[in-house]
C-alpha cells in the first residue's frame, strides 16, 4: 500500500454532526487559517514587531477571515435549506450574506 495513499483521501465526516457542528467541521481549516493568522499577528504585535509577508508588506488576516465567513454562512444557509426553515430575515446577518450573494 502506498503510505502517501492516505494523504489523498478526504476523510470522512462524522456521523453524528448535524446543524451548526457540521458547519464547523466543514470550515474547519478556514478556522484554523485564519487563526495561525491571526494569532502570529497578535503575537507580533505584543513584541513589538509588525507582522509581514514575504514581499516586507504588513500582513493582513483580513482575506483569511472573509473566507472562513463565507463558508459558515453558506453552510449556515444550506442547513437552513435542508431543514426548510423560512428565509432568514433582511436584518440578520445571513439574510445581508443572501442579499450579497444573490448580487454576484
Amino acid at each position: 500500500m502506498n503510505p502517501h495513499q492516505y494523504q489523498n483521501e478526504k476523510k470522512k465526516i462524522p456521523p453524528n454532526l448535524q446543524g451548526f457542528a457540521l458547519v464547523e467541521y466543514k470550515c474547519r481549516k478556514k478556522k484554523r487559517a485564519y487563526d495561525i493568522c491571526s494569532n502570529t499577528k497578535h503575537k507580533s504585535f505584543v513584541a513589538g514587531r509588525e507582522y509581514k509577508n514575504e514581499d516586507g508588506d504588513e500582513q493582513s488576516c483580513e482575506d483569511l477571515f472573509d473566507s472562513y465567513k463565507e463558508c459558515i454562512l453558506k453552510g449556515m444557509m444550506k442547513d437552513r435549506e435542508k431543514r426548510g426553515l423560512k428565509p432568514p430575515t433582511e436584518e440578520s446577518a445571513l439574510g445581508v450574506f443572501a442579499e450579497y450573494a444573490d448580487e454576484e
